[in-house]
């Protein structure tokens, strides 16, 4: 996805919010103020998170699945390896190691971190978090497993759980 085409999504995930709120286009509401209104998280998020999941989901894959060695065989490829003329410059790897870039990840050790569901949950909000979009709901990172605990703890506390192995 190109810079430009998630301005455009967002714009027009923005569109949508003041339409659905009601908001008039002669109205001086800031964008901020609408996503606090709402509670929704901007599109592109949404898109950054739902990728990192499938990364993990196929990371977990039995090795023998396509996909599986699909995903392997591209992590493994030489660094000097360039895509063939007239072919798209990025590729999904690449937006997926962008995405893992703040948090000093790369793809062996993102691959590692999948093996683990709760352990590649909690990578995955810490990506939403430093991505410095997140809204409130998103805010919350459970302990455990992942799933709901009656008192959640705050992320800041749980990004020193995810440093980085320093071998890759």
């Amino acid at each position: 996805m190109t810079v430009t085409s998630k301005r455009r999504l967002d714009a027009f995930n923005q569109w949508c919010l003041r339409y659905i709120v009601h908001i008039p286009f002669t109205a001086h509401v800031t964008n901020q103020e609408v996503c606090s209104r709402t509670g929704q998280p901007p599109v592109t998020s949404l898109v950054k998170s739902r990728r990192l999941k499938l990364f993990g989901h196929i990371a977990r894959a039995e090795p023998a699945q396509d996909h599986a060695r699909a995903l392997r065989a591209s992590i493994s490829l030489p660094e000097d390896w360039r895509r063939p003329r007239d072919r798209p410059r990025q590729s999904w790897l690449r937006t997926v190691e962008a995405d893992l870039e703040p948090l000093n990840f790369g793809l062996h050790t993102a691959c590692r971190r999948a093996a683990d569901r709760s352990v590649w949950w909690s990578v995955v909000e810490t990506a939403m978090l430093l991505d410095g979009r997140a809204t409130s709901m998103m805010i919350m990172i459970y302990p455990g497993n992942g799933r709901c605990a009656s008192k959640p703890i705050r992320a800041q506390t749980r990004l020193s759980a995810l440093t980085p192995e320093t071998a890759e």
